[in-house]
């Protein structure tokens, strides 16, 4: 039989080995770290937690935090005076009838009226519990804790594409994005408002991107393309938004464009538009500032916020057009138009005070130089002085080129062949065009060096190998330019082919003109000698009339 002391004894034990138990299982629970894991963020980022609030997890119900107290990441007192004294307003809510949760009033109160009763961390916490996670009050709150942290905070690490941090304990956690991303095409991630156990927690946030690309008109949209001077280039630049747009109040974009030094705006040619998830273009020009001249374009608005139409899937485009000009580079160093994108880049503050950039989109124009040598058929020797005028066809009208004599740039066309210029071939036979596209060329002899032929029209097919689409954005270049000439001789077709220089864009076809052929005819030294016969016949007939008259006598 066990007596009531005894039984006393062991209720005691019991207890104490309770307590010992629990005691243990609280040391390991102090002592354990948990990770957080912040996922959809770009490489270059750095982030640091801070415990707003300690307590109790309750595992069976997720983000249920018990016996609230003041963490060690924020001052506790500051924070507690700002959110009583804060004019920031937010949509007030309340506890539904049934308990089941909160609800909007359908008014709006100031933070400095929402918290006015609170004095410990647990009533702050009893506020924060009407309001959802990422609401206004969440925002705001987040805002004014920014400002009231302390040094004590875990710094995350980097590695497999996720940025990792240990806490001692669960708690809820401030979250900030706080590398300096100056110079990087970075946004910072909003703060983050956590009640924090091993969790994953996907990053809010995104980056804008711009693409340009060019045309000509009725021609395939390129990253790289050929035009010859006088050509119209159609640009355009095409902007997005970032997922997290709602996040900010007010949000800068503007569009930085550069030409270089042989392309040149051409005036008024453009227009901003709005492109919504049905595709329409509307034009909204006049809510930008346009600042274009002849080699540099600004296209920019403070605060998007004020077009109602945009939202985080719109898309703004900018397209204008160029010319290229006599100053064009000849060859693959090409004619490049740049662009980037400025954009706000933290929701965390006003969007123009913080702001980044897009890297630079690049695309280029190639122009080529056509080259013709002229060469006696027979002898190869260089012929100096033959002329020749350039066409093309092009809608159904010949139109035949205007060159400058000193510099062989082209000009431009004209319909009138008395109003083209002639290129006359110099002392090695060579004349050149330079500023043509790839495309279908004709070359007409004009001049004819005399005892020559005149040749028939030469064709003259220049051919390319660029890249620079979609795909290869930046790295646009010329790989191959040949060209292939067909000429008539002696009545028959001929094809001559050659490669031309990549580096100077230059393509040359050799052409054979052949004099005219010298033949046989009447007159020379048989002439002479007919002539010499007939009056030795002439002589001796004379002589024998003579004769014979002397005889009858």
């Amino acid at each position: 039989m066990v007596s009531i002391k005894n039984n006393k004894f062991i209720a005691t034990l019991l207890v104490v080995l309770l307590l010992i138990v629990c005691s243990v299982t609280c040391i390991v629970n102090a002592e354990s770290k948990l990770t957080i894991t912040l996922e959809g963020s770009g490489q270059g980022h750095e982030y640091q937690a801070y415990q707003v609030f300690e307590g109790l997890l309750d595992e069976g119900k997720t983000g249920v935090l018990s016996n609230v107290k003041w963490g060690s990441g924020v001052e506790s007192t500051e924070l507690l005076n700002a959110l009583k004294s804060s004019g920031i307003t937010v949509s007030e809510r309340r506890l539904k009838a049934d308990g089941t949760g909160s609800e909007p009033t359908g008014s709006t109160k100031a933070l400095s009226e929402i918290f006015a009763d609170c004095t410990y961390a647990r009533d702050v916490a009893e506020v924060l519990e009407l309001y959802e996670y990422d609401s206004d009050m969440a925002q705001a709150f987040a805002e004014i804790v920014s400002e009231h942290l302390t040094s004590e905070y875990v710094t995350s690490t980097y590695s497999d594409n996720v940025y990792k941090m240990e806490v001692d304990n669960a708690g809820y956690y401030f979250i900030k994005d706080s590398k300096d991303l100056a110079g990087t095409s970075e946004a910072y991630t909003r703060y983050i408002l956590q009640v924090i156990k091993d969790q994953k927690i996907k990053v809010k946030g995104s980056v804008p991107t711009l693409e340009k690309t060019e045309s000509i008109d009725g021609e395939e949209v390129l990253k790289a393309l050929s035009a010859e001077i006088g050509d119209v280039i159609n640009y355009k630049l095409e902007g997005t938004l970032p997922t997290t747009y709602d996040d900010y109040t007010t949000y800068k974009y503007v569009f930085s464009d550069t030409l270089s030094a042989g392309l040149d705006y051409v005036t008024d040619s453009l227009k901003v538009f709005l492109v919504n998830d049905d595709g329409i273009e509307q034009d909204i020009t006049s809510k930008f500032t346009v600042s274009a001249e002849v080699k540099n374009i600004s296209v920019s608005i403070e605060d998007l916020k004020t077009i109602a139409e945009v939202n985080k899937d719109s898309k703004i485009v900018v397209k204008y057009q160029a010319k290229l000009t006599k100053d064009a580079v000849v060859g693959d160093e090409g004619n490049t138009n740049k662009a980037h994108l400025e954009f706000s880049n933290n929701p965390n503050v006003e969007g123009q005070e913080s702001t980044t950039t897009t890297p630079e989109e690049k695309v280029k124009v190639f122009t080529y130089e056509f080259s013709i040598k002229k060469l006696n058929g027979k002898t190869q020797q260089a012929l100096e002085g033959v002329g020749f005028k350039l066409y093309k066809q092009e809608d159904g009208k010949t139109l035949y080129a205007q060159v400058d004599g000193a510099t062989n740039t082209l000009m431009g066309w004209t319909e009138d062949i008395d109003q083209a210029t002639e290129l006359s071939t110099d002392a090695q036979g060579h004349t050149s065009v330079n500023g043509l596209k790839a495309g279908t060329y004709y070359l007409k002899e004009t001049t004819v060096l005399d005892g020559y032929n005149k040749m028939n029209d030469v064709t003259i097919e220049i051919d390319e190998e660029l890249t620079g689409n979609l795909e290869n954005e930046f790295t646009q270049s010329l790989d191959n330019l040949s060209l292939k000439a067909t000429v008539v001789e002696n009545g028959k077709e001929k094809s001559i082919t050659s490669e031309g220089n990549v580096d100077t864009g230059t393509v040359e076809a050799t052409v054979l003109n052949y004099p005219g052929s010298l033949l046989p005819g009447t007159g020379g030294i048989g002439t002479v000698i007919f002539y010499v016969i007939g009056g030795i016949l002439v002589f001796g007939s004379a002589l024998f009339l003579i004769k014979t008259k002397s005889l009858n006598r």
